[in-house]
């Protein structure tokens, strides 16, 4: 993977999952923003916020179920 810059897109994400066989939950709902190059960023919250399935987006270890996640366009 090359990145040229390391710009993070997050665009209109929606993120749900299956709680049991029932139930689902909805975790993330028309998320957007963007992390510019060069710019340090954190995401931080309580435990179940979201925080590992961001991470998780990024490096394509999970898709959304509606939106684009993106690095450098």
């Amino acid at each position: 993977m090359n990145f040229k810059g390391g710009e993070i897109e997050f665009s209109g994400v929606k993120y749900s999952y299956q709680k049991d066989e029932t139930n689902s939950e909805i975790l993330l709902n028309d998320l957007s923003f963007k992390v510019e190059k060069g710019i340090h960023a954190a995401i931080v919250g309580p435990s179940g916020f979201g925080k590992s399935t961001l991470f998780n987006m990024i490096f394509r270890l999970l898709d959304p179920d509606q939106g684009s996640v993106s690095i450098d366009g």
